[in-house]
């Protein structure tokens, strides 16, 4: 006991519980905000997994026209691109050009003959057509292709078109003979617009441009959607977070998504929002271009707030929100962020 007091340990009484030290409150609030972070990163995941699991080409391929389509066009475009090779080997793909037939066959009794069956029957009437002039052609190739009666209408858009583009170097760079740092330099995030409404006619225009954004396999898997009358913009703009002190002088708000059905592996999961992001990126030109100011608005939304997004702005459940463009005609006068840009060497990284 005498050994006890010296060191000033307190002796218990029997069957006393030892004392437990109190927690700390702003410990407790940080684990529990952290905990709220993973349960939320957890819940958006679960919804992202769902929403593909559902609507990707992944169980949509069959079922849904714009997934057959998409399948359709990412196979056909393995030919077209082994068609523009410098060096084409012959019969090359014959497999792909067989599946592509029987393919194109069952989408035509199904759908008809759309612009997708044109561009593949006319990808694989110049396949057959290159190896005939080559005395390479595979006849039972052939014959099966040759069964397919696309109309005179059909073969009247086909013809139009061709599976392969020829040009020479001059050409193209005279006509990309542009300031086009200029150009990109002009383009400012502008969060104060006119009251000028914006032509319908101008949106497509832009639209149009924009189509030809590269895409993988040429699928071309994003939407656009247009909010230009009062009232839909102001609900299409009541669901962005991020236009606190100007949302009420945009006069059309633009939404790009991606088409998950245009996906067909999981290794695709992200490929929309790469996809549908080029594509607003050269849509944010395509308006500048005509004369239309632009900001981008992020549209990073809770599980919670894109179900909103959904609702009050009609888009599909087989759609990913990827971003929104606030559109309108500049004012006379205006101010725009400076918004310095990191230097080159610091995002730059040059691999020997």
């Amino acid at each position: 006991m005498s050994e006890l007091k010296a060191c000033n340990i307190p002796s218990k009484r029997a069957g006393s519980c030892p004392d437990i030290p109190k927690a700390n409150p702003r410990i407790i609030l940080r684990i529990w905000n952290k905990l709220k972070g993973y349960l939320k990163l957890i819940e958006a995941y679960a919804c992202d997994y769902k929403r593909f699991a559902i609507y990707s080409g992944l169980t949509q391929r069959r079922s849904k026209k714009a997934a057959t389509a998409a399948h359709l066009t990412m196979n056909f475009h393995r030919i077209e691109k082994g068609l523009s090779l410098r060096e084409t080997r012959l019969n090359f793909g014959e497999d792909v050009v067989e599946s592509v037939t029987r393919f194109l066959k069952q989408y035509i009794k199904r759908y008809g003959v759309d612009d997708t069956a044109a561009s593949c029957w006319k990808c694989l009437k110049d396949y057959h057509e290159l190896h005939d002039s080559r005395d390479a052609l595979n006849r039972e190739l052939y014959n099966v292709f040759a069964t397919i009666d696309i109309g005179i209408e059909g073969k009247a858009k086909a013809d139009s078109l061709t599976a392969v583009c020829y040009y020479q170097r001059q050409e193209i760079l005279q006509q990309a003979k542009l300031d086009f740092a200029s150009f990109v330099y002009s383009r400012l995030s502008v969060r104060d617009f006119s009251d000028e409404p914006v032509d319908t006619k101008l949106l497509f225009e832009a639209a149009r441009i924009a189509q030809k954004t590269p895409s993988v396999c040429n699928r071309q898997g994003w939407r656009m959607h247009v909010y230009n009358t009062p009232e839909s913009c102001k609900r299409a703009v009541g669901c962005q977070g991020g236009n606190r002190g100007f949302g009420e002088l945009i006069q059309c708000a633009v939404i790009v998504t991606g088409e998950i059905e245009h996906f067909f592996s999981p290794v695709e999961r992200n490929q929309g929002f790469i996809d549908g992001g080029l594509y607003a990126m050269t849509l944010t030109y395509a308006l500048h271009s005509l004369g239309l100011a632009t900001c981008c608005l992020n549209l990073s939304l809770s599980p919670k707030q894109e179900r909103r997004l959904r609702r009050e702005c009609g888009i599909g459940p087989n759609e990913m929100p990827i971003m929104m463009i606030a559109v309108g005609h500049y004012p006379e006068n205006f101010k725009t962020a400076s918004s310095q840009r990191k230097r080159v060497e610091d995002v730059i990284s040059i691999h020997n």
